[in-house]
């Protein structure tokens, strides 16, 4: 286990982030699949988080990402 730092805080904060299709409808394929892969990896980028892990699935999509204690989820997935 691997812990980070910040200016004054030592942290390992590690969440598991689902999204899902409405009515969980199989859409999440060929080009719409690439785009949102596309799209996930910009918005991480953008707010300089790493994915530590990622699958997508026809119908849903799953990241494991570290957030620092700054930033709140919800501006991570808000984007």
């Amino acid at each position: 286990m691997q812990y980070d730092t910040g200016k004054h805080c030592v942290f390992y904060h590690r969440y598991h982030i689902v999204w899902s299709t409405r009515y969980r409808y199989k859409v999440l394929t060929g080009g719409l699949r690439l785009c949102v892969r596309d799209i996930c990896r910009q918005v991480c980028r953008e707010n300089v988080v790493d994915i530590l892990r990622g699958v997508l699935s026809s119908d849903h999509a799953h990241m494991l990402v570290p957030v620092p204690p700054k930033m709140a989820i919800s501006d991570l997935c808000a984007r």
